[in-house]
């Protein structure tokens, strides 16, 4: 192992040491501690709700339903090193309660179905060649712009799963447990997310998508959203 790769490593076991010690201060009583655990995530939390609210005021809102939650439930926590994975199944849940409730005639259920386990059967209809775009051609900025804009046009199940996956980083198995869907219901999900954003960004620019979509990892794309 590289001497950057044990600090980064070294790095990352002290702040899941440091967030432990906090969820069990808060558990011994010192509530007061629950901002400084939450702030990590605030705004991934935006990001998760977002990808199924796109009203701005109801985003706030269930993002702090969703945090008033977790705060009262933080006891039924079972694994301290997967708080953000609790977390942000808190906020989906939140989510999709307010989308059911307030526009039933717009909500896309997010359930699995069988049909959805073959990944074989999607193909975008403009399937370039990536390799042969210079990687260079765009700054951040429009990229962030561009993406944005591409995932928010996702049909819901396909844009909640690539949120959770590419944009915060959770593993098949947590978010097959959030969605309460298949591991493989969860690939073909973010397979198909993938080649659609591939599909709708294949006009506009020039540079490889892998390139863009491993921009995205730690980026959010809905960051400057909120100004």
């Amino acid at each position: 192992m590289t001497a950057g790769a044990q600090q980064e490593t070294s790095l990352a076991d002290s702040s899941q040491t440091g967030e432990r010690d906090l969820i069990r201060r808060i558990r011994a009583g010192e509530k007061d501690l629950f901002h400084a655990l939450l702030r990590p995530y605030e705004r991934s939390m935006y990001s998760v709700i977002h990808s199924i609210l796109p009203n701005p005021a109801d985003i706030e809102e269930v993002a702090q339903e969703a945090a008033f939650k977790a705060y009262l439930h933080l006891d039924q926590l079972a694994d301290e090193e997967k708080f953000k994975a609790w977390l942000l199944r808190i906020a989906v849940n939140e989510a999709q309660t307010r989308r059911r409730r307030d526009r039933p005639q717009l909500y896309d259920a997010l359930e699995g179905d069988a049909a959805e386990e073959s990944e074989g059967d999607f193909r975008p209809r403009q399937f370039a060649d990536w390799r042969d775009w210079p990687s260079d051609s765009l700054d951040r900025e429009e990229l962030r712009t561009a993406v944005r804009d591409a995932v928010a046009k996702l049909p819901e199940k396909y844009r909640v799963v690539f949120v959770l996956a590419d944009v915060e980083s959770l593993s098949y198995e947590q978010i097959a447990a959030m969605l309460a869907l298949s591991v493989a219901n969860v690939k073909t999900r973010l397979h198909r997310a993938r080649m659609k954003l591939q599909e709708s960004l294949n006009p506009a620019f020039r540079p490889r998508m892998t390139d863009h979509l491993s921009l995205l990892k730690g980026m959010n794309p809905w960051s400057r959203a909120r100004r």
